[in-house]
């Protein structure tokens, strides 16, 4: 009987043997340069104390396929980007059969970073791979000179950023490169003095049909928020005057006067 308890005990249980294998995989650390499995993907490149410390990369892998996708690559400090780094994003729809197999990436941001996010100057990317945003960022959003574009080229905003939004007096333009807001902007919303302005199409006959396109004013006056507030006026397509007064919110209070758009005044 003894002698069965010990050759019990030189021969441990195989869960015994899985667990110990599992906790000291788990305790090692990466030095140098290495290679590793993380949620939803692998990094490689320089590591200290198991955190990327220095030039790496990051992938992810996606799809019924599996494919891999360049997610992040620059330069690391305790695992985040720190300096000058890349950030791309998968394609939805590949292009090729090879796209599909293997993966491809386009790039999203780009510029200098600081605990993950970009911090400097930076860039950001529409899908179409034009430039989105450009200027000196911080926290991940523009702050301080930048430009904003729609994602044809045409640029969108441009001048003073505060936490991602225009600050200041400045001017927008939409898609068509025509002004559509301008005057005094907080935090990306017209507050204060402001103007807004649409594009109506003309048809007009002259040897043919020509379609001309006017800008006119939508609205103007004061603004909170980016709401008229305060003494305004309205406009309706063909440029009359639609209303005007005191605004709350956006909407006509008190003893405000709203016309027709032949112009004659709403009884």
């Amino acid at each position: 009987m003894t002698q069965n308890t010990a050759t019990k005990r030189t021969h441990p249980p195989l869960i015994c043997l899985l667990l110990v294998l599992f906790v000291t995989q788990a305790c090692v650390t990466v030095n140098g340069w290495g290679k590793r499995d993380i949620v939803g993907g692998y990094e490689e490149g320089e590591y200290k104390n198991g955190l990327l410390q220095g030039y790496g990369k990051r992938y992810e892998k996606r799809g019924y396929y599996r494919r891999i996708f360049l997610k992040e690559e620059g330069i690391y400090k305790y695992g985040l980007l720190n300096g000058e780094g890349k950030r791309f994003s998968g394609r939805a729809e590949p292009r090729s059969y090879e796209e599909r197999m293997e993966g491809s990436s386009f790039i999203k941001e780009e510029g200098s970073y600081r605990d993950g996010m970009l911090d400097g100057e930076g860039k950001q990317y529409h899908d179409n791979e034009k430039i989105s945003k450009e200027g000196i960022f911080k926290g991940g959003k523009l702050n301080g000179n930048g430009k904003e574009y729609h994602d044809n080229g045409v640029l969108s905003k441009e001048g003073i950023f505060k936490n991602g939004g225009l600050e200041g007096f400045n001017k927008v333009y939409g898609s068509d490169g025509r002004i559509s807001e301008e005057g005094t902007f907080k935090e990306g919303k017209l507050n204060g003095e402001g103007k807004r302005y649409v594009s109506v199409a003309e048809e007009t006959l002259k040897e043919g049909k020509i379609v001309h396109v006017t800008l006119r004013p939508s609205e103007e006056g004061l603004y909170k928020e980016g709401k008229l507030d305060g003494k305004g006026k309205r406009y309706h397509a063909n440029g009359k005057l639609a209303e005007e007064g005191m605004f709350k919110e956006g909407s006509l209070e008190g003893e405000g006067k709203r016309y027709h758009d032949n112009g004659k005044l709403v009884e």
